[in-house]
């Protein structure tokens, strides 16, 4: 980022909704975080991904359709 006043986008993919509303509950009580938006599945996040610029990812382990690793190998 060049601008130190912008916010970092966040992204929170998670299916569990509960933790992904305490993820998201959290990222809005930080100033230096903007919550981009929030996913249940890869193939959602992977959409948002290609249209915002996404400084932070919260990932759950186990998502619908692939693992961490296999959504972190296909970034």
């Amino acid at each position: 980022m060049t601008n130190h006043s912008e916010k970092w986008k966040c992204l929170v993919i998670d299916n569990e909704p509960l933790a992904a509303e305490l993820i998201s509950s959290y990222i809005e009580t930080v100033n230096e975080l903007e919550l981009a938006g929030v996913c249940n599945n890869a193939l959602d996040a992977l959409t948002i991904l290609r249209q915002q610029c996404i400084y932070l990812l919260f990932l759950a382990l186990e998502i619908p359709r692939l693992t961490a690793l296999e959504f972190w190998l296909v970034l």
